[in-house]
């Protein structure tokens, strides 16, 4: 987006660097600063992981085909 500041938002590949834990620790303090400066947005992504978690540990229904 043309109107947003350059600091509006995080780099995509950083913040996929951050959640592997495959970031440097001033690159986690950027993405630490950029959350806390927007708790929606943390809270968003909170949300959003603890959704994946919970797909992870279902488990699969059975193949009603067996």
């Amino acid at each position: 987006m043309a109107d947003r500041m350059p600091g509006d938002a995080i780099d995509a590949e950083l913040l996929d660097r951050y959640l592997a834990h495959e970031c440097s620790e001033a690159e986690g303090a950027i993405v630490r600063r950029h959350l806390m400066a927007r708790p929606a947005l943390a809270t968003a992504l909170a949300s959003f992981l603890s959704d994946l978690e919970g797909e992870r540990s279902r488990s699969v229904p059975p193949d009603p085909g067996e």
